[in-house]
């Protein structure tokens, strides 16, 4: 309650100065997340519902410009290269080498690619923008995901290694069809694209390993604070010299670190799940696109292609249960899309990216919720079913 008050609060002083100071927006985008993952918690709905409910309420509010989100992009910046760096370095090298993970995660990520793809070759789509929106059909919400809550040991690892396939084959192919673009500028500009490749890869090497051997040699919880919010603020600052999604960059970092090591970062290196950069991150990239939104019409080939997105994620996950006997709760969680496929299809389809968000990221979550509501209660019925059994015999 009292931080509600002070929300309001807040917007109520935003809305007399008109263009009040960045740290004010910073303030009231930090407490208006958090209220909305407490109050989404006594709903009892996952938190990340109620901090896309504020960046949603904030993107229509009347005092939210787009001078005033935009003053704060920096400091959104900084908390969502955060988020990157918590997601990448949550994956090891036992999640890539442990076989039925993996085989789980191939159907799972295939099916509705490939389903994606049969679907949006029927429509007058670039090639290129076809396989692209395929690729990103397959790529889950890992950080919707509530580790305490989704207590099966294969839903976390699940996403993670699905997203980890979907990013880099995205990262692949905008490579491959990059360069073929730039061989038609002449064998100039395509030497120069190999040359800031190669000089990208060196620092990033070389920086990778300047990092992994600092953390090594620092123990306390600030310290690992300090380091891990100066490394998203350099990751962050990189981004903007780039033209690259903070959030993409710190997941290539944060991936790379933990790949470092055999058995990956320990858990007492990693950057803390903290959940107010995270719901800061998220509210204000919701309010952005909000705000952004623009779209005269619905394309044509929209529609079809969540339909296909539900299907092919539904096959994919009946086929995993199927060959490597999960159970339908292992994956079912992965129904919705994320941040990462969010970003990713803003850069290929900016006018839609709004309705995407909508339509996969909370239009999905609803859907699991739903059919998750109703598998407990068949589940539920036949407990008590053998039981009234098991007292009559």
């Amino acid at each position: 309650m009292r931080l509600l008050c002070i929300t309001l609060g807040i917007g109520i002083l935003i809305w007399l100065l008109q263009s009040p100071p960045e740290m004010v927006w910073v303030g009231f985008l930090l407490t208006a997340s958090i209220v909305g993952a407490r109050l989404a918690q006594r709903a009892k709905l996952p938190d990340v519902l109620g901090i896309i409910a504020a960046g949603l309420a904030i993107g229509f509010a009347p005092i939210t410009t787009a001078d005033s989100h935009q003053s704060i992009k920096p400091i959104a910046d900084i908390a969502m290269a955060w988020t990157g760096l918590y997601l990448g370095t949550s994956l090891s090298r036992s999640i890539f080498t442990n076989q039925r993970l993996l085989t789980g995660s191939l159907y799972l990520y295939a099916a509705p690619v490939l389903t994606t793809f049969f679907v949006l070759i029927f429509f007058d789509l670039h090639p290129v923008t076809t396989l692209q929106l395929a690729i990103l059909s397959g790529v889950p919400a890992p950080i919707f995901l509530d580790r305490a809550e989704h207590n099966l040991r294969d839903t976390w690892p699940f996403s993670l290694c699905v997203t980890a396939i979907g990013l880099c084959l995205l990262f692949l192919t905008g490579l491959i069809f990059g360069v073929q673009f730039i061989q038609k500028d002449g064998l100039g500009s395509f030497l120069n694209l190999a040359a800031d490749i190669a000089l990208a890869v060196l620092i990033g090497v070389i920086g990778i390993e300047l990092v992994h051997r600092w953390l090594r040699h620092i123990h306390t919880p600030t310290g690992q604070f300090t380091s891990w919010f100066a490394l998203s603020f350099l990751i962050a600052l990189a981004s903007w010299h780039v033209w690259v999604q903070p959030l993409i960059l710190s997941w290539a970092v944060g991936l790379a670190l933990s790949l470092r090591t055999k058995l990956g970062l320990r858990p007492n290196i990693r950057p803390p799940k903290a959940e107010a950069l995270i719901a800061f991150a998220l509210a204000h990239y919701v309010s952005g696109l909000i705000l952004d939104w623009q779209m005269p019409s619905v394309p044509s080939h929209f529609f079809p292609l969540i339909a296909a997105l539900i299907l092919g994620k539904i096959a994919g996950g009946l086929l995993c249960s199927r060959l490597t006997s999960q159970p339908v709760q292992a994956w079912l969680p992965l129904l919705p899309q994320g941040l990462l496929a969010i970003v990713c299809f803003e850069s290929i389809a900016h006018e839609t990216a709004p309705l995407y968000f909508i339509c996969t990221g909370i239009g999905l979550h609803l859907l699991y919720l739903l059919v998750n509501q109703i598998a407990q209660k068949i589940k539920n019925g036949r407990i008590r079913a053998l039981a009234r059994r098991t007292q009559a015999v």
